[in-house]
């Protein structure tokens, strides 16, 4: 007898992660959660990716600023960890923001002090990720969250990847320093 395709065993996992992660960002909540993460990780490293140009640039050393997003980053988390769950829905937004004007930032051309501080408070976009994934774990069956983990974080690194390319093709046509 002749399979349906509705019946078929998939050839691959491959293909059957495929088609699972095709029907995960098919679903809108789904997507803006994703999309949550994925933004501010992509602004964030694009600012990071600046730094060095920046500071070489200036004939500076790029220790502090680096200093200053990983310290953003311990804070971002640690803020994650003190807003309420009934404060963080309302904290979101602004919170991505902050991310998107550190970027905007070094388009001023701004001094060391003031890069080093924008790359302190672009780190704070970081907190999103703990909200997010409460929010994804609340939102998914138990079969389904670890190839949703699976997905954000291979998607993250993905668009990390892409923020970083961006900010370095942008940096040839306005150079950050």
């Amino acid at each position: 007898t002749r399979c349906t395709p509705a019946t078929t065993p998939p050839r691959t996992a491959v293909g059957a992660g495929l088609r699972a992660a095709g029907q995960l960002l098919r679903e809108p909540a789904l997507r803006r959660l994703l999309l949550l993460t994925w933004i501010p990780a992509a602004l964030f490293c694009s600012v990071a990716a600046l730094a060095t140009p920046y500071a070489h640039g200036r004939g500076q050393d790029v220790g502090m600023l680096l200093a200053a997003a990983a310290l953003g980053t311990i804070a971002a988390e640690w803020l994650g960890i003190r807003a309420g769950l009934a404060r963080r829905p309302h904290l979101v937004l602004p919170v991505a923001l902050v991310t998107g004007f550190a970027l905007l930032g070094y388009g001023a051309h701004p001094a060391v002090w003031v890069a080093v501080l924008l790359n302190l408070f672009g780190a704070l976009g970081g907190a999103i990720g703990q909200w997010v994934d409460a929010a994804l774990v609340d939102q998914l069956p138990e079969g389904v969250r670890g190839l949703l983990f699976a997905l954000q974080g291979g998607l993250l690194m993905a668009v990390q990847g892409a923020g970083i390319a961006v900010a370095g093709a942008l940096a040839e046509v306005v150079p950050p320093h």
